[in-house]
């Protein structure tokens, strides 16, 4: 079914409601699926979220912002979740960055540090059956929820456009990057570091505007493995294919996903195989492994929690790479929401190191380009304490032709700095792979 025919089918409303502390809704069955939606979303041009599961089973798609939720700083998860309290806002989505520090740097400059929103629509698939829920509020400024659903349905998806694109790093950057490597190696070495994550950045040039909405379409069927996500705010588009859950909240269970230790895949079955046990048995690895769980399982128990961690990691095999991987869960208390786990976890040595606070400020004092928004988390929160945030990894920054793309790697003591550059390059490709495909009408 195309916009046209959505715009004019006979939507059967089945509930109107007033909710909590002055908002309200009405809610209906939808023939389109979030992901389908995304063309008229991104040309609309309002702010927008969507996020869809790695099974891809689940699916939201927020558009307009009927409310913003933004902060700063080391305790802005803790004040998006008491904002949240005091609105009972009925979801949030959005998504954090690495450092509280605001406000964001070029290309980040529309997002906050922390940048959640109630839309005005949001449509969500789940188990083969999408909805549309119109929200409110008495005092909210411009346009309704109906007038915002009825500009979306008539709003005209860019026509395909075929251009050229090639990939670019600025003169001199992997040599740079070595450096960075073996200095941090260094640090580690000296007793300064345990371990830290570097990341560096590669650039997308096309001859015409890319289109976020076709690159998250060639992730959702490139990737099959990872958490699909983008967020929209006033030209810039923040994309990417994720493997790694920080916490999900469902059923008064938390999970968190450790993911740290790579390897390419192989070319056929059994040399893929060989990799993959070659990984498990690596020493480097398995000890770059073993921060991210210990890191994660003491964050859980200082909060209260009883985490029960798998005894062994398992290898996640994606497209381009294969990771250890081992889930972490725990029962969780009344008083613990998914933005207080956020917080104790965040960043996990994973995506920062350890000792945590010394790699933070080692990455704040060496690393060239800042991150904004990697590193941090994406995701939605509901009122009833549902939700999911997915470490935002595999990702780019989109504005007109140019995409902006990062990858990082975990450093300790035996890294090897050519390796290391070897890795970024595999993680790299989802997107570079995506955009090539997306590039092309």
């Amino acid at each position: 079914m195309n916009a046209h025919s959505v715009a004019n089918a006979s939507l059967v409303w089945k509930t109107a409601r007033s909710e909590a502390a002055g908002w309200f809704s009405a809610s209906c069955a939808f023939p389109e699926k979030p992901l389908d939606l995304l063309p008229q979303a991104q040309s609309l041009g309002r702010p927008y979220v969507f996020w869809q599961s790695a099974d891809r089973s689940a699916s939201l798609l927020g558009v307009g912002e009927l409310m913003r939720l933004q902060a700063a700083g080391p305790d802005r998860l803790q004040a998006i979740a008491a904002a949240s309290l005091s609105l009972s806002a009925p979801i949030l989505l959005g998504a954090f960055g690495f450092s509280g520090k605001g406000p964001l740097t070029p290309p980040f400059g529309p997002f906050a540090p922390a940048d959640f929103m109630v839309p005005q629509l949001l449509f969500e698939e789940r188990g083969g059956e999408v909805s549309l829920r119109l929200l409110g509020r008495p005092e909210a400024d411009g346009p309704a929820a109906p007038d915002v659903l009825a500009a979306l349905m008539s709003s005209t998806p860019v026509a395909a456009r075929d251009g050229r694109l090639r990939f670019a790093d600025a003169p001199g950057s992997h040599g740079a990057w070595r450096d960075e490597v073996a200095h941090a190696r260094a640090a580690i070495r000296g007793g300064e570091l345990r371990k830290v994550v570097l990341a560096r950045t590669s650039l997308a040039l096309a001859t015409q505007p890319i289109d976020p909405a076709r690159v998250v379409r060639q992730l959702s069927l490139r990737q099959r493995d990872c958490n699909i996500f983008a967020f929209h705010r006033e030209g810039r588009t923040f994309l990417g294919a994720t493997p790694e859950r920080l916490v999900r909240v469902a059923g008064g269970v938390a999970e968190v996903a450790c993911l740290a230790g790579s390897a390419p895949r192989g070319k056929t079955p059994d040399e893929d195989s060989a990799i993959g046990r070659a990984l498990a048995q690596s020493p480097k690895n398995r000890a770059e492994h073993a921060f991210v769980v210990t890191a994660v399982e003491a964050a859980l128990r200082q909060q209260g929690l009883d985490p029960q961690v798998a005894a062994e990691p398992t290898l996640l095999r994606l497209q381009s790479v294969q990771h250890l991987y081992t889930p972490v869960r725990a029962v969780l208390g009344k008083q613990r929401t998914i933005f207080t786990l956020a917080g104790a976890l965040h960043p996990t040595p994973a995506l920062g190191g350890t000792p945590r606070e010394l790699a933070q400020a080692w990455i704040s004092e060496h690393e060239h380009a800042p991150r904004g928004l990697y590193g941090g988390a994406v995701g939605y929160f509901r009122q009833g304490g549902e939700g999911e945030l997915d470490v935002a990894i595999r990702c780019a920054l989109v504005r007109g032709g140019v995409a902006t793309l990062w990858a990082g790697c975990g450093i300790v003591e035996d890294s090897d700095p050519d390796e290391e550059l070897r890795e970024t390059e595999l993680k790299f490709r989802p997107l570079r792979e995506a955009l090539q495909e997306a590039s092309r009408a």
